[in-house]
């Protein structure tokens, strides 16, 4: 690995990786790729893309996505403190938990092992690390496993009806506008009514992965070069919500400070939706994770958990809004799942990172709007931010904080949407 010489400002590059936050079906099979390695100076950083709606004007939301986040560090202590997997029943989130530690490094199950049993032996780490799970004690939780401890966490009901409401009531007004709009096209248009009907649809979305560059090695002391890996978890416009499998970003002899790799165009395929019938506007999500290769095996098979986490949430919401008879409920539903798994994962990784896997980057988080179902929408990038039927460029960063800054590697990631159309 190379060494910085240069005076590099890590609470500049802190700030810029900050700002770039930005996550149903298998990941497609690596493109073909740039024959040559970049100089550096071809990767061109571009504005971070648009982050992941916020849950503060949704409080009944907010709180429920945090007991869900309270209530997996809980399993995942209990897990990390008895990793055997022959201790947990099969398809449970505990189950993928104790498969994430078995994929992980020794030196990081021993120390999750030791700092998981110091939290579990405090009452007072416990009460503040696991919010209202926290009135189980530790031998309670691992008898009842994630399903059973946030059954028992009190759902404020009223108020994630009066929350999804809220985001029904804003879809339908936008829907509408959107209706109203595309009206006032076609008699401008000068198209026949007939032809209306089959004038072109979206009918594919694709995130698309064009340049990853290492700005910073993840270790500068250790010699040698790094191997990435990335992969990550998706929730399309229904809440569907599917792990991406990782896939390591083919970078030759692997990274060095300063090295580009670039992707043919139009990209590799980070993740596909397809476009199923359904109201809009819609949005989906895709939090990316990043890896170095060799730890790559704990992130995926944590990814796995995600979508049971979620499942009990949905259910809960559901539970809450039944009865309802807008017809974009299932509309906002979905957006809020996407916006909960966006801060589930950002929750749960960090707290990850400061307790005892300080080697995982941060992961970043990005979503993406669909306004309507015709396709001219989004061939006119001065009205719809679409051109071409794909999005501009946007850079997302990826680092590390290991408290070590020499340590703490850092990755951009250059990434577009992209529509496919009938």
């Amino acid at each position: 690995m190379s060494i910085t010489t240069s005076g590099r400002s890590r609470g500049v590059v802190a700030v810029a990786a900050l700002a770039a936050v930005c996550l149903t079906a298998g990941l497609v099979q690596a493109q073909a790729v740039a024959q040559e390695p970049p100089r550096p100076s071809d990767f061109i950083e571009y504005p971070p893309p648009p982050p992941v709606d916020s849950l503060r004007d949704t409080p009944a939301l907010a709180t429920i996505a945090q007991d869900a986040t309270d209530t997996f560090k809980y399993a995942m202590a209990v897990v990390a403190a008895n990793q055997d997997p022959a201790a947990y029943r099969e398809g449970t989130v505990e189950a993928d938990l104790a498969a994430a530690f078995a994929a992980a490094p020794e030196g990081v199950r021993d120390k999750a092992k030791a700092e998981s049993t110091r939290l579990l032996d405090s009452k007072d780490s416990v009460a503040r690390e696991f919010g209202k799970s926290a009135a189980l004690t530790p031998a309670e939780f691992a008898r009842l496993g994630f399903d059973g401890a946030f059954d028992k966490v009190a759902v404020n009901r009223d108020g994630l009806r009066v929350d999804i409401q809220s985001i029904a009531d804003r879809i339908e007004r936008e829907s509408r506008a959107e209706d109203t709009a595309h009206m006032q096209y076609l008699k401008a248009s000068g198209i026949p009514p007939q032809q209306w009907a089959a004038l072109p649809k979206v009918t594919d979305l694709r995130l698309r992965l064009e340049k990853v560059k290492c700005v910073e090695e993840t270790d500068i002391n250790w010699p040698g070069s790094d191997e990435i890996a990335m992969g990550g978890v998706s929730v399309d416009n229904d809440g569907t919500t599917k792990k991406v499998s990782r896939f390591v970003v083919p970078a030759y002899d692997g990274f060095d400070q300063g090295e580009s790799f670039v992707y043919a165009a139009p990209g590799k395929s980070y993740v596909h939706f397809p476009i199923e019938p359904g109201a809009y506007p819609r949005k989906y999500v895709m939090a990316m994770m990043m890896v170095e290769e060799d730890n790559g095996g704990f992130a995926d098979m944590l990814n796995t958990a995600w979508a049971k986490v979620k499942d009990k949430v949905q259910q809960a919401i559901a539970q809450a809004v039944a009865g309802a008879t807008s017809a974009f409920i299932g509309p906002a539903l979905a957006e809020a799942l996407g916006q909960i798994v966006a801060w589930l994962v950002t929750s749960f990784v960090g707290w990850i990172i400061s307790l005892f896997y300080d080697d995982l980057f941060k992961p970043v988080t990005v979503s993406v709007k669909l306004p309507s179902v015709w396709a001219y929408k989004y061939d006119n990038g001065v009205t719809s931010g679409w051109d071409n039927w794909r999005t501009g460029t946007h850079t997302s960063t990826f680092y590390q904080d290991t408290g070590d800054w020499s340590a703490d590697g850092i990755y951009k990631a250059n990434i577009h949407w992209e529509l496919k159309t009938t």
